[in-house]
């Protein structure tokens, strides 16, 4: 199925040595980088006094958030876009610049917002101001590589920013005056560089650029997809952005603390959906009903267990310190594992959906989502970070529901067979 003025382009499927290797090597790289990023958490949330480590996980939960509200959905346009193309198609320098150039209103309106209903510094507000920017850039990256079946090197530009945080963690370890907020911001943002540093070699060496552009009209389709990157970002650093401007900052650290290990469940949708948003596009011959099956009983295996092991973890890793928020696992498992089995509609709806369906698909989401951010507020408010917690489950539970409804409801016109 082409989108709306694409010509249809038809792409070789995937063998199973290739899905081994797209899904395989992504989820491997994926884990490595998460590995680093969570060792990298611990350190900093253990060093760093308790206030300055609920402000340092605050600041690098905005930066997502700001990046995918201010960026309208850029770096999913390219991806949904380039998919369709062969490369050496479209210039992807100059597609990947305009991104930014029409991001930077939003950008500048996201970060002013930001300073108002935060109590940010002039410091923090300036590294907000440049880590924003340089992250719609590195994702522009990545879904360009993405888009082409480059799913290893995607998925390491995805996690590069905050596993490269390892090495100030280390150093922080091992000389205890650098383990200070303002260093360690500053560490983040040039992480943020160095991941698009990267993604420009990848692509320089591996994309060839042609010479037509994404027409200016057409990117405005953008917002759609912005909307529903941000309905999932809702419940990841989202959920700790909103939670935090009314919770305490030690509830906020530990907050971050415990939703470490139940990262691995966001790397493997993370990874699952970006793949398949692209081979719903080039492969036809996938079968739904076996993807849905092994994402609903990989989801609910991966939720269990960290639900049976996490009030054994949490109290050796932390020494004790969050001890009184153990019960968070449960609900951040249950979140994790219904992001997962919800990667198959949404997948489908945002690879193969025309922008009409696209349009009313984010605008179901996005009520979801507004009901989503007032019941978080209200249950934080009186709850605690626990009450947000289990909001966010419930949220990811009503959105799950939603989009298969939506996903089934529309199987003749997206051409799903079953």
């Amino acid at each position: 199925m082409a989108l709306d003025g694409e010509p249809g382009i038809t792409f070789p499927g995937l063998g199973p040595r290739q899905w081994l290797t797209a899904l395989g090597g992504a989820t491997a790289v994926a884990a490595f980088a998460t590995l680093f990023t969570l060792l990298a958490n611990v350190l900093i949330l253990r060093l760093l006094p308790v206030d300055q480590a609920g402000q340092y996980a605050l600041f690098t939960a905005l930066v997502p958030v700001l990046a995918l509200i201010g960026g309208l959905g850029q770096p999913g346009l390219l991806m949904r876009r380039y998919s369709l193309r062969p490369p050496g198609h479209f210039d992807w320098v100059a597609d990947t610049l305009r991104a930014l150039a029409f991001s930077l209103p939003g950008l500048g309106l996201c970060v002013a917002a930001a300073a108002m209903l935060y109590p940010l510094s002039l410091g923090s507000i300036a590294f907000l101001g440049a880590a924003a920017p340089l992250l719609v850039l590195a994702q522009s990256a990545a879904s360009l590589l993405n888009a082409h079946r480059f799913y290893v090197g995607s998925t390491l530009l995805v996690r590069l920013p905050n596993s490269l945080m390892i090495l100030p963690a280390l150093l922080a370890l091992l000389a205890p005056r650098l383990a200070q907020l303002g260093i360690l911001l500053g560490a983040h943002l040039v992480a943020i560089g160095l991941t698009l540093a990267a993604g420009v070699a990848l692509l320089a060496r591996h994309v060839p650029r042609g010479k037509a552009t994404i027409a200016g009209r057409d990117r405005w389709e953008g917002l759609s997809l912005g909307v529903l990157a941000g309905t999932h970002l809702l419940l990841d650093e989202g959920l700790l952005a909103i939670a935090g401007s009314v919770v305490s900052p030690n509830s906020v650290a530990a907050f971050a603390a415990i939703e470490a290990f139940v990262r691995p469940l966001y790397l493997l949708q993370n990874v699952t959906l970006r793949v398949l948003t692209v081979e719903v596009v080039r492969d036809l011959r996938l079968r739904p009903r076996r993807i849905a099956l092994a994402l609903w009983g990989g989801g609910a295996l991966l939720a269990a267990g960290l639900i049976l092991l996490l009030p054994f973890v949490i109290p050796w890793v932390y020494s004790g310190r969050f001890d009184e928020f153990i019960g968070l696992g449960a609900p951040l498992a249950l979140m994790g594992g219904l992001l997962l089995t919800e990667t198959l509609p949404r997948s489908t709806l945002v690879g193969r959906g025309s922008s009409k369906d696209l349009r009313r698909f984010a605008t179901a989401q996005t009520l979801i989502a507004l009901a989503g951010v007032a019941l978080i507020l209200a249950l934080a408010k009186s709850l605690g970070i626990l009450g947000a917690a289990w909001a966010g489950a419930v949220v990811a539970g009503i959105r799950n529901v939603a989009a298969y409804g939506f996903y089934l409801s529309h199987r003749r016109r997206l051409a799903i067979s079953s």
